[in-house]
């Protein structure tokens, strides 16, 4: 009998033990996902354009499984890497950002019962060149799921490293991502004079301002034309003659720029004809209820740089012209009379009129007393 016994508690002994290290298991796989939460995790893409911008292509995220994970567990089985595409034509905007999100399913990939750890990156289109292009979130995510014997999943996120603290732990995936644009069409201001001098120079103020996702910087700016060319901080100053321009090359789509014209007195007024991205925008920036193309002074207010279509032509009516003639460098225009002209005409007539009446008066006066 006491032989039958030691067996039996050599057996109860294994049984203990190994069960222990069942339990041991079980709660260390337990562990590992005690912060995961039930179903699929949620990726977000977010990105930032400004202002005119028109977004394209596709955003793609890699997706890879560890063939081990950190801390020593096989998974049952091991998926090839794959993608998932998202262009950006889905993206929403909302206060300035595109924003996207999609579940994230994993059940394909985790068939039978244990853990699993995946990998989360992104790509974009193209990577950023200059100021122009994708500037993309190089985040790395990882999820760590456990599908159970009862055909239930949990799972758990987190970001940069592979962790099983509740503190580690994120409701889902999001990506960050900026895209800037550079305008096809150059900002352009002109000038036109009528009455003018040829040889007359206009002094012009440019001022940039910055956009969500570009920072002015003049000298990334290309300028052509212009003469007496100054660049202060955002601001540039220039001069320009009739008939010249001056362009700004490689302006990021979104900045908003404002030019003004220096009053002159011999300018009777001055008119903008303004193209801003197929649209007018008053002072404020704003688009007008019903946009004038033609602006009334010498202020073009805050244009927006669009994609297609950015110019400025100021118009100045000059009260007088000056000539190479005499009268003072006063002269009429197109054959007729200009105002100031025509005063000072009348009066000179008023006065040679009167003195030739004194004249007859004291012509006729003398004749009647040399009569008598």
């Amino acid at each position: 009998m006491a032989i039958l016994k030691r067996p039996l508690k050599l057996a109860v002994l294994a049984i203990l033990v190994f069960g222990l290290l069942g339990f041991a298991g079980a709660g260390h796989a337990f562990t590992t996902v005690q912060a995961a939460a039930a179903g699929a995790p949620t990726v977000t893409e977010k990105v930032k354009a400004a202002e005119g911008v028109t977004l394209s292509g596709t955003l793609t995220l890699q997706i890879s499984q560890k063939a081990q994970n950190d801390d020593g567990v096989i998974p049952p089985a091991v998926s090839d890497p794959w993608t998932l595409d998202i262009p950006v034509s889905k993206l929403n905007k909302k206060a300035g950002v595109y924003t996207y999100s999609t579940t994230l399913d994993l059940a394909s990939k985790t068939q039978a019962a244990g853990e699993y750890t995946f990998k989360v990156v992104q790509t974009a289109p193209a990577q950023k060149t200059g100021s122009t292009g994708w500037d993309v979130d190089t985040s790395t995510y990882y999820i760590r799921v456990l599908f159970k014997n009862n055909g239930t999943r949990t799972y758990l996120v987190t970001k940069g490293k592979v962790s099983t603290d509740a503190k580690d732990k994120l409701d889902g995936l999001t990506f960050e991502n900026t895209y800037s644009a550079i305008t096809d069409s150059d900002p352009t201001v002109t000038k036109h004079v009528v009455n003018g001098n040829a040889n007359t120079l206009y002094h012009f103020t440019t001022t940039f301002a910055d956009s969500s996702t570009n920072t002015v910087d003049l000298d990334s700016i290309e300028i052509v034309g212009g003469e007496n060319v100054k660049k202060n901080g955002k601001t540039l100053t220039y001069d320009l003659k009739d008939g010249e321009h001056i362009v700004f090359k490689n302006v990021p789509v979104g900045l908003r720029y404002r030019t003004v014209e220096t009053e002159d007195p011999n300018v009777e007024r001055t008119s903008i004809a303004v193209k801003a991205n197929h649209q007018v925008v008053d002072d404020k920036g704003e688009a007008q209820t019903n946009p004038k193309a033609v602006i009334n002074g010498r202020d073009s207010g805050s244009q927006l740089v669009g994609e297609k279509t950015n110019s400025m032509t100021y118009t100045n009516v000059l009260v007088q012209k000056t000539d190479s003639g005499g009268n003072g460098g006063k002269t009429a225009t197109n054959g007729k009379v200009k105002t100031g002209d025509a005063t000072r005409i009348a009066g000179w007539a008023a006065i040679l009129g009167g003195a030739a009446l004194i004249l007859i008066v004291t012509v006729v006066s003398k004749r009647r007393k040399d009569a008598e």
